[in-house]
């Protein structure tokens, strides 16, 4: 019987020592990568666990602050109410939506006011007196950002008092200062004191302006204190509201937390004028009708 060499043995039992070794090695390793990952899962559903609510209310907030829908959708939808050539006094009252709109602006309290909604993750429509635009570069570039801006003529006049070419350069001089600072051409017009006739109409509609006037006046610049204001709101908003208020009013300013809540505890959402025209448009019907068709009696005047 042949004698095995006993290196070449020793040899053999090292390499299925080291062997053995490894494989130990390896079990190892495997133990503790699953043991690291059994872990991580219990942690991370201790974490969804303990935030539930926390995670729904972000997504939420997400939500809010998304636009309603495509900019380009809301443009299209304001241009086929502005073939129709009449003012737009509300939306169509179906859906969950209401448009906060401010006028005068801008001015001194308007960059805190866009930064209040801003964080509040509200958008709004903001109707701009052309004279106020050039002192007012940069708050009007803040404004555009996430808002709608609309024309509330030059100098804040009656335009039913002026001739029509006159009414046509003050529509025409406020809405080329807008868009020279923000590069988007202006689509809405809100004239002042709500003061409007066929021929005022008209002229709007040559300009591509669109009429925006409203169903609620807070009245602010009337007197109105900040509790009224809010009641206002919260008494009379409803599916497609058009809300009119005036950025450069303290309480209204004060309010705006107050005002998104009450809103908000009615279940609708604030978007812009261009948002809700194109989510929730007034119908043929209450455009024939005017003020009438979203409940209002003749004549609205305020703004």
């Amino acid at each position: 019987m042949p004698v095995e060499n006993p290196g070449r043995s020793r040899a053999r039992r090292e390499a299925a020592h080291r062997r053995e070794i490894h494989r130990r090695q390896v079990r190892r390793r495997r133990v503790v990568a699953l043991a690291v990952v059994a872990a991580a899962v219990v942690l991370l559903v201790v974490a969804i666990t303990a935030s539930g609510g926390k995670r729904h209310s972000g997504d939420a907030r997400a939500a809010e602050q998304a636009p309603a829908v495509s900019a380009a959708v809301a443009d299209r939808s304001v241009r086929r109410l502005l073939k129709q050539g009449k003012p737009v006094y509300c939306g169509g009252r179906n859906r969950p939506y209401v448009a906060l709109t401010f006028d005068d602006g801008p001015g001194p309290s308007t960059a805190q006011a866009v930064r209040r909604l801003a964080a509040l993750h509200v958008p709004a429509t903001f109707f701009l007196i052309g004279e106020h635009v050039a002192p007012f570069r940069e708050t009007v570039a803040l404004e555009a950002r996430g808002n709608a801006i609309g024309d509330h003529t030059f100098h804040h006049v009656q335009l039913t008092a002026l001739s029509l070419v006159d009414a046509g350069h003050e529509i025409a001089d406020t809405a080329n200062a807008i868009t020279a600072i923000t590069h988007q051409p202006v689509r809405l017009l809100r004239p002042p004191l709500g003061a409007r006739n066929p021929p005022v109409d008209a002229v709007a509609r040559a300009e591509g302006v669109l009429d925006v006037l409203w169903d609620i006046d807070v009245h602010d610049v009337e007197g109105a204190t900040a509790d009224e204001v809010v009641a206002a709101v919260s008494h009379h908003a409803q599916p497609g509201s058009i809300i009119l208020m005036h950025e450069n009013a303290v309480q209204t300013l004060a309010s705006l937390d107050a005002i998104v809540a009450a809103v908000r505890a009615k279940h609708l959402r604030p978007v812009t004028v261009p948002e809700l025209m194109a989510l929730d448009p007034p119908s043929p019907q209450q455009l024939d009708a005017g003020p009438r068709g979203c409940g209002l009696p003749e004549p609205v005047s305020s703004g």
